[in-house]
């Protein structure tokens, strides 16, 4: 009987150790490169006599020529800055290619040689490594796991929200016997009858409380990725649903409707948030968005007590929405955004594009512009929004820029704030940024703290 304990807590203890081994910090990268650099090196060592060197160099070369291209595509191809593409990435895929060609080389030479392919797959899953580490995706083996529980459905499972469903005020609200232990996530399609707009399914999370009857009036969390990037990266990635779980296991079921949409219409289109002959997305996110949220998932009809938020192409179009209509949302967050909408090639292409080719216009729909002109109009339509820039630590673009919208958004009356955070345009600030903002998401949306 003691055996089988101490077997269960062992079993236990080392599980415990597998899931808090790290992906990223010092260690995990000194460690990746170590081993990445050391099969490298091995697999020049098979080589035969003598030539080590030349096929090495060789092969390098071959690689280098093989990723420019590919660097070329990303950059002038999918429009990504340069300097959101991480040099450590760049090395590593340049040494990846590197070892698939010293591998094809020395199976080439001698079949026996085919054991080459077991360091080319450590070399595979380091450079893997370096991009998990490059962009914050995973910190551990456990974030490779969802370690929030939830309940998964089809859109179908999913109650209609009928005009007669009784609600009231969250302060009010008691949970009944019959709501669910945990939350319900699901994809979801989002009507699009005024912007036309082709939005891939939505990533829903609802939280126990929705379930009841009378339901409380819940506010909304809407959020938006970056490019490239889909709904689910928010939840699976960014692990926004953490704090949800937390706050919800605290409060009795209860907590705001998560919603990420998407608000590109693909992994890397750049529509640049805002109505043009590419995309609606202004009219989407400020009229169909809207209308869907209550109409379907019966959310509080006081858009004011809603945030709209999204990293990098998505919190550059936050901000933008919320300046061009500060009606549609109470509260925006704007993580690594940029300082005005671009199309990553030249300001004279994005107003070409995307603005009619007309300045003006591009003035009246960029939130800069939109700012100032509302300063020296003493305008007061901004009054009762708040906001929260954030940007990493390393990423200087953003800083520059967030500080100095913070600053411009503070003058019209927002009550905004801006801070860095450890990281750089990755998802280790965009995670450790949901979980400290969702406070402020509570108190926005009405919730009981």
């Amino acid at each position: 009987m003691l055996s089988c304990v101490l077997g269960r807590d062992y079993s236990s203890l080392m599980l415990d150790f597998i899931r808090s081994i790290p992906l990223q910090g010092t260690a995990a990268t000194t460690a990746t490169w170590i081993f990445l650099i050391l099969s490298i090196a091995l697999l020049i060592r098979t080589q035969a006599a003598g030539k080590q060197r030349r096929i090495g160099v060789v092969c390098l070369i071959l690689s280098i020529i093989l990723a420019a291209p590919l660097l070329g595509t990303l950059i002038f191809g999918y429009g990504i800055p340069l300097n959101e593409i991480p040099r450590s990435l760049i090395i590593a895929s340049i040494l990846l290619f590197t070892a698939f060609f010293l591998t094809c080389v020395a199976i080439y030479t001698h079949w026996r040689k085919t054991w080459t392919i077991l360091p080319l797959a450590v070399v595979t899953v380091c450079t893997m490594l370096v991009g998990n580490q490059a962009y914050g995706l995973y910190p551990d083996l456990e974030a490779l796991i969802p370690s929030v529980s939830y309940n998964e459905a089809q859109e179908s499972d999913i109650p209609q929200v009928k005009n007669t469903d009784h609600t009231i005020p969250a302060d009010q609200w008691t949970p009944s016997p019959d709501m669910p232990e945990m939350g319900t996530r699901v994809s979801m399609h989002v009507p699009t009858p005024q912007s036309k707009f082709q939005a891939r399914n939505a990533d829903v999370y609802l939280p126990p409380a929705w379930f009841t009857s009378p339901r409380p009036e819940l506010p909304v969390l809407v959020l938006m990725h970056g490019i490239p990037g889909a709904p689910d990266q928010w939840i699976d990635e960014a692990g926004a649903l953490k704090p949800v779980a937390n706050y919800q296991k605290n409060h009795n079921g209860l907590a705001p409707i998560i919603v990420s949409i998407d608000s590109t219409g693909g992994w890397v289109k750049n529509p640049l948030c805002t109505d043009s002959p590419q995309a609606n997305i202004t009219t989407y996110l400020t009229k169909d968005i809207p209308q869907w949220l209550i109409k379907r998932l019966g959310a509080n009809q006081d858009q004011q007590t809603w945030t709209l938020g999204g990293l990098s192409y998505g919190g550059t179009c936050a901000l933008q929405t919320l300046a061009q209509h500060p009606e549609s949302y109470g509260a925006f967050l704007d993580y690594s955004g940029e300082f005005t909408p671009n199309d990553s090639q030249s300001h004279k292409s994005t107003v070409k594009d995307f603005f009619n080719n007309n300045e003006d216009l591009f003035k009246k729909r960029n939130p800069a512009d939109i700012f100032t002109s509302a300063a020296n109009d003493n305008s007061d339509k901004f009054e009762g929004l708040e906001g929260r820039f954030v940007a990493g630590t390393g990423d200087r673009s953003a800083q520059k820029d967030l500080t100095r919208l913070n600053a411009l958004a503070n003058k019209v009356g927002i009550q905004s704030t801006f801070r860095a955070i450890p990281g750089r345009h990755d998802f280790r600030v965009w995670r450790t940024a949901i979980a400290q903002d969702f406070g402020f998401v509570i108190e926005r949306g009405e919730l009981p703290k």
